[in-house]
């Protein structure tokens, strides 16, 4: 026996002493060749293997080689990947190259990791800086996504502002986010008419659009059926090596449509502790001249915009910073052409602060605390004969994160975080020149609690799979008191509520790296929103609403598979998904003080829409369609060709349902696609010009209650007589841009927007569309 655990025993040192024999340690520092600047995250891994590390916040890293593997393979993004053959050494410096095809196709809203857009299973939209460079034309800055499959851009009325539908949601099914801090609010969308928060938004601002299309409600909370648009503001100049830096940039936008002019000055500097940028801007339109033969004009349609912001970096230490960012934008004399006797005056301002580490311990290898505030007001003044009033809703948010993100392994990045907020909603009416105010809803608080977390698992070299969950709980207290009017048959205790509900989301991506560059998506994931309690009675041309209180939050699971690629000469992705939706909200038939129908002009008839109805979570419906989009270089098929000609085109179509009320869904747009023939200078991009043809075909899948109550399907949209579209025509239009660079310092584009001239209106927009428009762009950097 003695015998037989001597020989165990050396069997086990052996193979110890062999294991140890077989295998060695390597350290070394990775450095970016454009900066020399150590760089901080790059993944290391063994060829052929699952064995990895990376490097610290000082370029470092160390990593365990077996004796059987010579290879290591370090990657960055934003950098070319770069393999290493390891011949008996035991430390080795290794530089990274930029790669200029992932440069510019990095989001960071995917999975709040940056990472490239092929490396993400979910459909992700970007527009980076050059392309809203490009496109000059852009009023609102969502404008830039209206060629993009997936996003339909409508206008609500006014030459300033626009609207996204997302996959057949729009308004507050969309979360919208201002450098990952949300716009949206659970009382709903800015603006009298509860959407246009976007327009609230300067687009010289802008330095780059992330959208995700689908669900996402797990890292960024709560109104992310539809998706989740981030808008991601300039960030200042680097930081120097001692020597304080000085720049700034003037630039002018002149479009003739509307003779509008969008001018914009930016001051910048840093040291090496400090960075700042500092923008203001004044955009100012006039009535918008639609096509056709007859240079009609939309009257009134025009507004004005004010705009001040500033983003600033401190760097407390080498790996310690704070960041503070703020805007204040005002819309002035603002009209919706639809209500042709109301003037609109709208205001937001936020104020976020954060502190980042990068310093590792055992909990994190980096950290954020942030803080954000944002007020928004919306004023409307409606002139109709004696009975002027005044809207003004109010909205106060606060909302709190945490967030922390840890490497468990050579395999795992793992993302968790706390999220608090709060909405304090104020709504109040004035009548005629008394000015007495008064509330149609009571004042509310809103507050969301939650926790999530998400794992990156890089199951081998070519499968990585993303899981992440999110679960929040939401208190309403509504605040009635004595300016709010109580509707008959309740008193103000009624109204003094309390109302809890929670929701879990989450989901899990696939990500299969085929050869040839090549990478398959599958995602499955759960959005949610929480509906806002209906307090009030109102009166609509089809039935009396009268309140709805406990509604539970609406739910959409989306199932998703995608194929895509990034190379130097070709990219192209397509996406395949079908949505299911529970407990959406849809008006039903109910009773008010026990009847069905209420005697609202107290004439003692059952009038036509008189009928009661009441908001119920009883819908249920789904969404389906395919979105693709490519580009191509031609001296792919023409290698003479200069490679600076390109095409590129995208296709959307979508099909949906809402099975409980047997009728289409009323957000689905038409069958659409764009072609775009343009060349591109490729040292540098010092100049462009390119033409595109955007076509959407016939729709007619429109609800008939949405025929008899939507303004964007009358004929005119300010008289209901005029008629009503019983379909949404097809049109073709014909946009060019271009551009070009006399120095690294001054830029000039010029555009021609349907230039055919063509008299269209988009789907869902409530005024037609501009007709042939110059616009004349000027942008110098000092």
């Amino acid at each position: 026996m003695n015998s037989q655990k001597i020989i165990i025993m050396l069997l086990i040192i052996s193979t110890t002493m062999e294991c140890m024999i077989a295998q060695s340690t390597v350290k070394g520092t990775v450095t970016g060749s454009d900066s020399k600047e150590r760089l901080a995250g790059v993944v290391i891994r063994v060829k052929g293997t699952t064995t990895g590390a990376s490097t610290d916040s000082k370029g470092n890293f160390s990593i365990v080689v077996p004796q059987d593997k010579d290879v290591l393979v370090f990657s960055l993004i934003g950098y070319v990947n770069k393999e290493i053959t390891i011949i008996n050494q035991s430390e080795i410096n290794v530089s990274l190259d930029v790669d200029n095809i992932q440069l510019g196709q990095v989001v960071v809203t995917g999975t709040q990791t940056s990472r490239a857009v092929s490396d993400i299973p979910k459909a992700i939209t970007l527009v980076n800086a050059k392309e809203l460079e490009e496109k000059n034309g852009s009023v609102s800055i969502i404008d830039a996504l209206s060629d993009r499959a997936g996003i339909w851009v409508k206008k609500e009325g006014t030459a300033l502002a626009s609207d996204p539908q997302i996959r057949g949601f729009a308004g507050y099914y969309v979360n919208s986010l201002i450098d990952n801090n949300s716009l949206s609010t659970l009382a709903g969308e800015g603006g009298p008419a509860g959407s246009q928060i976007l327009g609230k938004i300067d687009p010289l601002s802008v330095q780059q659009i992330e959208v995700i299309r689908g669900p996402s409600s797990v890292l960024y909370g709560t109104n992310a059926i539809g998706g989740v648009i981030n808008i991601i503001t300039k960030d200042p100049t680097p930081y120097t090596d001692g020597s304080f830096r000085l720049n700034g940039t003037i630039q002018s936008l002149n479009s003739s449509v509307d003779m509008g002019s969008n001018v914009r000055v930016e001051i910048g500097g840093s040291t090496s502790r400090v960075r700042f940028l500092a923008g203001g801007s004044y955009h100012n339109v006039n009535d918008v001249t639609v096509g056709g033969g007859f240079q009609e004009k939309l009257s009134p349609s025009s507004g004005t915009r004010y705009n001040i912001d500033f983003k600033s970096e401190f760097k407390l230490a080498d790996e310690h910073f704070i960041q503070v960012a703020y805007q204040n934008l005002k819309l002035d004399k603002y009209h919706r052409y639809y209500f042709p006797n109301e003037i609109t005056y709208n205001h937001r301002s936020g104020l976020s602060a954060s502190y980042k580490t990068t310093a590792r311990n055992f909990l994190w290898d980096d950290f954020t605390a942030g803080i954000y505030l944002q007020y928004k007001k919306d004023s409307l003044i409606n002139y109709n004969g004696s009975n002027n009033y005044i809207y003004v809703p109010t909205t106060k948010s606060i909302a709190g994160d945490l967030r922390w993100r840890k490497q468990i392994g050579a395999s795992n990045y793992l993302l968790y975080g706390l999220h608090y907020g709060v909405d304090n909603y104020v709504t109040r009416l004035s009548k005629d020149s008394a000015a007495t105010w008064g509330k149609t809803a009571p004042d509310a608080n809103w507050s969301d609690a939650a926790v999530y977390v998400q794992d990156e698992w890089n199951v081998s070299a070519r499968f990585v799979v993303i899981p992440a969950f999110r679960y929040d709980y939401y208190v309403f207290k509504s605040r009635p008191d004595s300016l709010f009017t109580v509707p008959s048959g309740f008193t103000m205790n009624d109204f003094n509520i309390s109302p809890t509900a929670s929701a879990f989301s989450g989901g899990i991506g696939l990500l299969y790296h085929l050869p040839h560059y090549l990478n398959l998506t599958a995602n499955v994931s759960r959005g949610f929103r929480q509906p806002r309690p209906d307090l009030g009675v109102s009166k609509s041309s089809l039935s009396v609403s009268v309140p709805s209180i406990h509604l539970t939050p609406e739910t959409a699971t989306t199932y998703e598979l995608g194929l895509k690629t990034i190379q130097k000469k070709f990219r192209f992705a397509i996406n395949a998904y079908y949505t299911t939706l529970q407990n959406f909200v849809t008006n039903m038939p109910g009773t008010y003080m026990g009847q069905d129908w209420f005697d609202w002009n107290k004439n003692g008839i059952r009038d036509v829409g008189e009928n009661v109805t009441q908001k119920k979570n009883s819908a249920k419906g789904w969404v389906t369609g395919l979105e693709v989009e490519a580009k191509m270089k031609w001296n792919i098929l023409f290698p003479t060709l200069n490679p600076g000609w390109f095409v590129s085109g995208g296709f959307n179509i979508m099909d949906g349902f809402d099975e409980t009320n047997k009728q289409p869904l009323s957000k689905l747009s038409p069958t659409s696609g764009i072609v775009t023939i343009g060349f591109e200078n490729p040292e540098g991009k010092r100049y462009w010009c390119y033409v595109s043809a955007f076509l959407a075909d016939k729709f007619r899948k429109i609800p008939d209650a949405q025929k008899k109550t939507d303004q964007s399907l009358w004929i005119n949209p300010q008289n209901s007589q005029a008629g009503i579209l019983p379909y949404v025509p097809e049109y073709v239009v014909y946009t060019m841009r271009s551009g070009y660079a006399i120095n690294e310092n001054t830029l000039l584009s010029f555009s021609i927007e349907n230039f055919s001239n063509l008299k269209y209106r988009v789907k869902d927009s409530r005024l037609d569309a501009p007709g042939i428009n110059f616009v004349v762009g000027i942008k110098v950097k000092f």
